[in-house]
């Protein structure tokens, strides 16, 4: 019923050439829809590109700390402790986090990627705490955290600079 009126009345308003009332209400319609769309399109665009340096921070510290983790004192193991080189386990992430992230995110320079290793050699049964998020630590591991700049096309006039951050930790743990 409410089509058939529909198409009565656009049939009416085209006979007896009342159609240019109607004429430019699209144009106003586009008028005020388009800066929203395209809006709300920027906001999809630096919301994705955000979700992929994020995801590209935490694979890369993940790895770093498995690069890290792996860099076991093995004098120390010969005689049945389990130790991790700080300065070597430090060097291995950092390098590993600067070459990951430059090769997979273009236009960011080696000093713009912050990154902080923390080794705790904990024997087990120790007592050590995590300095980042106070959990309970009884083996020797690895923190490792990252975070770099993110340049976004839109929302950066608004909220200026917005940052990947990611944590990660490994552990040596007995068989």
């Amino acid at each position: 019923m409410t089509v058939s009126i529909a198409k009565n009345g656009l049939r009416r308003a085209v006979e007896t050439g009342n159609c240019r009332a109607e004429c430019g209400s699209i144009a106003v319609f586009l008028v005020i829809t388009m800066p929203l769309l395209i809006i709300l399109a920027g906001l999809v665009i630096d919301i994705g590109t955000l979700f992929c340096a994020n995801s590209l921070a935490y694979a890369a510290a993940d790895m770093a700390a498995l690069a890290a983790v792996q860099d076991l004192d093995l004098q120390m193991l010969a005689e049945g402790k389990r130790q991790i080189m700080p300065d070597a386990a430090t060097r291995d992430a950092e390098a590993f986090l600067a070459a990951n992230i430059l090769k997979n995110w273009p236009g960011l320079a080696p000093e713009d990627i912050a990154v902080a290793v923390t080794v705790y050699n904990v024997e087990s049964g120790g007592a050590d705490r995590h300095a980042f998020n106070g959990r309970h630590l009884s083996d020797p591991t690895v923190c490792v955290r990252v975070t770099f700049p993110v340049k976004l096309r839109f929302i950066s006039a608004f909220s200026g600079t917005v940052s990947a951050r990611a944590h990660a930790d490994a552990s040596v743990v007995r068989k």
